[in-house]
């Protein structure tokens, strides 16, 4: 199951074909979500070890971004099963780093990211105490519209995207609201180890 003497391509085609397996079966057996995410990170490896055949800076970030995303899926789905934040947070830092490698050479696909790693910040947010998940949320929710707002046309799935949308405005709205509760249950906290 060690890929890591096949070339990038290779790799990149099968974590392709694995993430789109996810996608019509999320039922996949930990075993194969383990090695699709394995995978990736062997796609990681490799780009960062130089092992790029020649391929231009432009295609070897979205190579290196696609890895980072579909890593980011393959962790999302075990943490959604396992509920360890652990694989939570894997998930939430590949979609930002892949975000993060392609937001100058395709912001469309950055934004998408963006908006992938938000599910993860939500979910996150509900099971653990303090502010920060929600605050990450609206981060991503705030990269997402930046984009968005000014390059729908972009957007291959336009529905889902303005979905998105909609969900990232309520979200900013949210948490002020987030917060203040957060800051009184704290205070409330304080005074009681003070008391």
């Amino acid at each position: 199951d060690n890929i890591s003497n096949r070339d990038l391509v290779f790799i990149k085609r099968l974590t392709k074909v694995l993430h789109h397996i996810l996608d019509e079966d999320p039922q996949l057996s930990s075993t194969d979500l383990n090695k699709s995410y394995d995978y990736c990170l062997q796609g990681i490896e490799k780009i960062k070890a130089g092992e790029t055949n020649g391929y231009s800076i432009n295609n070897v970030l979205t190579m290196q971004a696609h890895f980072h995303a579909y890593a980011g899926n393959f962790a999302e789905t075990a943490y959604r099963r396992t509920n360890s934040s652990r694989l939570g947070s894997k998930a939430y830092d590949h979609r930002i780093k892949a975000g993060q490698l392609v937001e100058e050479t395709e912001p469309a696909y950055a934004a998408y990211v963006y908006g992938l790693a938000v599910n993860v910040c939500w979910a996150l947010a509900k099971t653990s105490r303090g502010v920060i998940w929600h605050r990450r949320a609206v981060d991503c929710y705030t990269k997402f519209l930046n984009y968005f707002d000014f390059h729908r046309d972009k957007f291959k799935r336009e529905g889902a995207a303005s979905r998105l949308a909609l969900n990232a405005r309520s979200g900013l709205e949210l948490l002020p609201r987030i917060v203040a509760a957060e800051d009184r249950r704290n205070g409330l906290l304080q005074r009681r180890i003070v008391s």
